[in-house]
């Protein structure tokens, strides 16, 4: 099963909200959600090396993907 961009969207959020994880989830989410995790985590760790902010910021919409 392939995941939605509704879904990949919430795990983002999630991810980026610092949310934990409610209840359980497909395995196809469970490794979408940690490839966001480790790449948010990496972003985070080359910021603070260069003495920058970092924030995760999700924009409003969704591009349509062909």
């Amino acid at each position: 099963m392939t995941l939605s961009a509704e879904e990949m969207e919430r795990i983002v959020t999630q991810v980026s909200r610092g949310e934990e994880l409610s209840g359980r989830e497909s395995g196809e989410a469970a490794e979408f959600r940690a490839g966001v995790t480790q790449e948010v985590d990496q972003a985070r760790e080359i910021a603070e090396e260069l003495g920058l902010d970092f924030q995760v910021e999700i924009p409003n919409e969704t591009p349509l993907m062909w």
